[in-house]
């Protein structure tokens, strides 16, 4: 072994530059990594417009063209209509949506959504996408009953005939919405 005596004053600055390069290291762990992995999260939730949790929990959630349900309107059209009875309260229902037309290789298709659900009772505030998601009311209290479907593609003219409108009703109902392409 060779030893070189150093002066006490280049001691000093070597212990010095040791020092601030471990301390270069934990600065990067502890302070550049996290604010650089806090960056990319924030900036990706801002792009999708959706919370990293909720990403991670059910995938890409929108509200980007939604089946429109047309329970309400003023010529009483369109209320989901029970197809058979289960138990107090329960049942099997037929609901009219409206989705979006999608084409494909030239083709007009509908693309069936997938239609979570939850059943509360009383007249409650409506419950948010992700509260539905979850099968909770407005107030993140478990709903009475929920679940999740994939729709089915009818066409309205013969869903409402199927469940005893009057032909005008479409007709309105097509004037209204754009139903015809």
């Amino acid at each position: 072994d060779v030893s070189v005596p150093l002066k006490p004053e280049y001691a000093a600055v070597e212990r010095l530059t040791r020092k601030r390069k471990g301390e270069a290291s934990l600065k990067f762990w502890f302070l550049w990594l996290p604010l650089v992995l806090a960056a990319v999260v924030v900036g990706c939730a801002s792009s999708t417009n959706t919370i990293p949790l909720t990403w991670f929990k059910y995938g890409f959630v929108s509200n980007l063209h939604p089946p429109q349900m047309l329970v309400g309107r003023s010529d009483g059209c369109c209320a989901p209509t029970l197809l058979s009875a289960q138990g107090a309260g329960g049942g099997n229902y037929s609901l009219l949506l409206l989705g979006e037309l999608v084409q494909h290789h030239g083709q007009y298709q509908v693309d069936c959504p997938t239609v979570f659900w939850v059943a509360l009772q009383g007249s409650q505030n409506t419950p948010t996408s992700l509260q539905i998601l979850e099968g909770r009311d407005a107030n993140n209290n478990p709903a009475l009953l929920t679940g999740s479907l994939t729709a089915t593609a009818v066409q309205a003219r013969s869903w409402l005939q199927g469940n005893g409108y009057v032909p005008t009703v479409y007709m309105a109902l097509r004037d209204e919405e754009q139903l015809d392409l």
